[in-house]
This record gives structure tokens, C-alpha cells and sequence, in this order.
């Protein structure tokens, strides 16, 4: 098979290079540091994978996985640390089932190297499931943030806007 190309890259991507062995078959050898991997790689399959592109670079995922458990750790702390009520709590249940899953998620892909979304179904199922959770919780901070612009200058000449705030803020 031969090396795989997408324009205007050239083959094998700009961290690897298309050479030819002994049997004149052609494949990418990726420069140091980079390799080629099945995440989110649904055009080659398993067995031609040695024909993809080298855009995988080992250290710099896991880099980011790290990044990302310092960023949940913090922000969780710092929203638990300020919730005063149970009611607060009830709100920012979504945000820490959020920061539960992402946290999961991150410490098994650091554990579990081989675990890649989209063929690995614990990994790829928990990740699919804080979309959604994500979304939810951009949705309160969002209201919250409308209901306190609202009580802030006043809109009283804008009643629906104001109800409308309300109305979500009640909701959650």
C-alpha cells in the first residue's frame, strides 16, 4: 500500500517520511517522537496503519492529559469550596459529575495508553457522555450570569427578559 497523503501535506504528514523496504513495499517512518495511531483515524485501517500519517506524539497527549486534571482539580475545588447551601450544591451537581468523568477519563488514558476513543468503549463511552454534561452546566452558568446582569441594571422596562432569567434561574 502506498503512503498515505492528504493535500496540500505530503506523504506521510510533515513529521514522517515515505520510505521503501527491501520487498518495494512502501510505508511511513515517522521522524522521532511522533508515530502513527487508530485515534479518530477512521480512513486506514489496523492492518495498513504502518501507511498513515505521523501525527501522534506520545509525550505531548499525555502532557495534555495531565494539563487537564490540574484544570478539573482546580475549578472543582474552587467551585465545592464555595458552595453554601444544598441548593448550590443541586446546581453544580452536573458541573462535578462532569468533573468526575473528565477526571476518569484522563487518569485511565494516562494508566491505559491503548485505550484510544473510538476503540476503546470505556474510554470512548465516558467521553461521550461529559458532552452533553458540559453543555448542561454552560447552560446554568449562563442563566445565572443573565439573571445577575438582569437584577444588576434593572430591567424593568424589559419584563420578558427579566421573567425569562428568573424562570431559569428557578429551574436550576
Amino acid at each position: 500500500m502506498d503512503c498515505l497523503k492528504f493535500w496540500p501535506l505530503p506523504e506521510c504528514g510533515i513529521n514522517g517520511d515515505c520510505v521503501e523496504d527491501n520487498n518495494g513495499t512502501r510505508f511511513c517512518q515517522c521522524n522521532s517522537g511522533f508515530s502513527q495511531t487508530l485515534e479518530l483515524n477512521y480512513f486506514v485501517e489496523e492492518e495498513d496503519l504502518q501507511s498513515s500519517i505521523c501525527i501522534y506524539h506520545e509525550d505531548a497527549v499525555n502532557g495534555l492529559y495531565v494539563c487537564l486534571i490540574v484544570v478539573i482539580v482546580l475549578s472543582s475545588f474552587l467551585i465545592v469550596v464555595n458552595i453554601e447551601r444544598t441548593s448550590q450544591m443541586f446546581r453544580t451537581l452536573p458541573f462535578i459529575i462532569f468533573s468526575v468523568f473528565l477526571f476518569g477519563v484522563s487518569i485511565y488514558r494516562l494508566v491505559n495508553p491503548q485505550a484510544l476513543f473510538g476503540k476503546d468503549f470505556a474510554f470512548t463511552f465516558c467521553l461521550t457522555l461529559t458532552a452533553p454534561l458540559s453543555q448542561i452546566q454552560g447552560y446554568i452558568f449562563t442563566t445565572k450570569y443573565l439573571y445577575y446582569m438582569a437584577r444588576k441594571i434593572e430591567l424593568n422596562e424589559h419584563k420578558t427578559f427579566f421573567l425569562r432569567a428568573e424562570n431559569a434561574r428557578k429551574l436550576f
